[in-house]
């Protein structure tokens, strides 16, 4: 009850800034294994705007085993990917609200949504991060994020998990959190 609470008073705060007009949206994520990509395309789907796909130069390998090791090298090696194609060269300033999708790795967003924030300037604009997990919740994913977000409104993150995926309940948790977003 609170969160939906803070989100309506975020919300009119942004409409109130807008004068009502309709904001201009753009749905970024990152997206290994197609849930993401499912979730941004629900949010297109209701909100409309520009979906954008984070691409690397250099892909990882598509055995989520191999890309796991990968991963974790780069963690470890406090190395962010090559960012590649359109992903270098997304106008964030055209836009008003940004959706931000990830996988959860490691306890936080993957790292080509932590390279694409890290490349991006996000003042000004009202930031919705959305995730996908094996279990658990966002983790550090917002805390993460943070730092590269001066001057901007962040949202909750919202999302779902493997046991919803399975069990079937995600696409309807997620319509239920976009019905509660206006703008």
């Amino acid at each position: 009850m609170r969160t939906k609470i803070i989100l309506l008073v975020l919300l009119s705060a942004v409409l109130a800034a807008c004068g009502g007009a309709k904001s201009k949206v753009l749905i970024v994520y990152y997206s290994q294994s197609g849930n993401t990509r499912a979730v941004a395309e629900q949010i297109y789907e209701k909100f409309g705007g520009d979906l954008h796909e984070i691409t690397l130069a250099t892909p990882y390998p598509a055995d989520e085993g191999a890309t796991i090791e990968v991963a974790q090298k780069q963690r470890d090696e406090n190395i962010l990917p090559a960012l590649g194609g359109a992903s270098e060269n997304v106008n964030i300033a055209d836009y008003d609200v940004v959706f931000l999708g990830t996988p959860i790795w490691f306890g936080t967003a993957s790292l080509p949504m932590l390279a694409f924030v890290g490349a991006h300037d996000f003042d000004g604009k009202t930031v919705i991060p959305f995730y996908t997990c094996g279990g658990g919740d966002a983790g550090a994913y917002i805390s993460d994020i943070t730092p590269h977000m001066a001057g901007a409104v962040i949202f909750p993150a919202f999302g779902n998990n493997r046991a919803e995926r399975t069990a079937g309940t995600h696409t309807a948790k997620i319509a239920a959190h976009l019905d509660q977003l206006a703008f």
